[in-house]
């Protein structure tokens, strides 16, 4: 059977490439749709336009999204977006809490509490994976239960950071220096005592059991030392959510793009998070990530942090 004649209009539109003909769409994609890459001034291939990926609550559960804070800069008139506020009100960035600050409401610890919210956040995943018998880089998660003794870890699957906190804050804090109404019978290596005027200047008293002290001290020895490693705080953050990201079924694309979605306004985001359409720069970026964290979670087994 004859099919219906085609006016002149249809196919002048036709041979003009206006028009998609049966023949383009056999292959199921539209090529009107495309965007040509260039390198070095030339024309090299073309990739179509790709759809950009998402990620659904129930494959972002567990997850820990970064604090922020949007302010509107007086200067420039643009807005801001930082993690948050500090108790006085300045804006801090996540490089802040790489300087190891150790004061915690007047008392010492070896870092700023966050180090310690996330050396319980991977333990807390390591005991999961230990239950459910998930292993990682083919080898199951074992937790030392000898070296967590003290920190209550059948608990901590259901609790959170804070509460379990108010119970074992004592285990990090630092012995702190007081007054003494009498010399302790205990081992005198561990101690100085010594006569301090009260009518001196403090100033001058200061430098004077600065100097007393020089070269006497034997330095931090906290119960519960943290490693060496000088990795970044927000590297340790995004090692994290990668694993949770992953086990809950994402691509790297869509950890990729969920990277750039909730850490573009710190300081630190990699160029690779940037752009989630070049897939072979996005699987070695992530894929690093991913066997980082990993590594991360079986020496948190043991007790080594970071």
């Amino acid at each position: 059977m004859v099919g219906k004649k085609k006016s002149i209009e249809e196919q002048i539109k036709e041979l003009s490439g206006l028009v998609d003909t049966e023949d383009d769409l056999t292959d199921g994609i539209d090529y009107s749709k495309r965007k040509y890459q260039k390198k070095g001034g030339r024309r090299t291939h073309r990739t179509l336009y790709e759809k950009e990926p998402s990620v659904s609550k129930e494959q972002e559960k567990g997850t820990i999204k970064p604090r922020t804070k949007t302010f509107t800069n007086i200067i420039t008139k643009e807005p801001k977006t930082v993690v948050g506020d500090k108790s006085k009100g300045k804006s801090i960035q996540y490089g802040d809490f790489d300087k190891y600050s150790k004061e915690l409401h007047g008392e010492t610890i070896e870092r700023t509490i966050h180090w310690y919210r996330m050396w319980f956040t991977f333990l807390k995943l390591c005991l999961e994976y230990e239950k459910k018998k998930i292993k990682v880089k083919n080898e199951y998660i074992k937790v030392d239960k000898k070296f967590y003794k003290e920190w209550s870890i059948k608990t901590i699957p259901n609790r959170t950071f804070d509460n379990w906190w108010k119970d074992h804050r004592h285990l990090f804090i630092q012995e702190q220096v007081k007054e003494i109404k009498e010399i302790s019978k205990g081992n005198k290596d561990d101690y100085f005592h010594v006569r301090i005027p009260k009518h001196r200047n403090q100033r001058e008293v200061l430098k004077e059991l600065e100097d007393f002290i020089q070269g006497k001290m034997k330095g931090d020895k906290p119960k519960y030392p943290f490693t060496n490693s000088r990795i970044q705080y927000l590297k340790l953050h995004q090692q994290y959510n990668g694993l949770i990201l992953n086990r809950n079924g994402c691509s790297h694309k869509q950890i990729s793009w969920w990277f750039m979605k909730h850490y573009s306004h710190t300081d630190k985001l990699e160029e690779g998070y940037k752009d989630w359409r070049d897939s072979p720069t996005i699987n070695q970026v992530i894929s690093r990530v991913l066997s980082k964290g990993k590594d991360r979670l079986h020496g948190t087994s043991r007790g080594v942090f970071p």
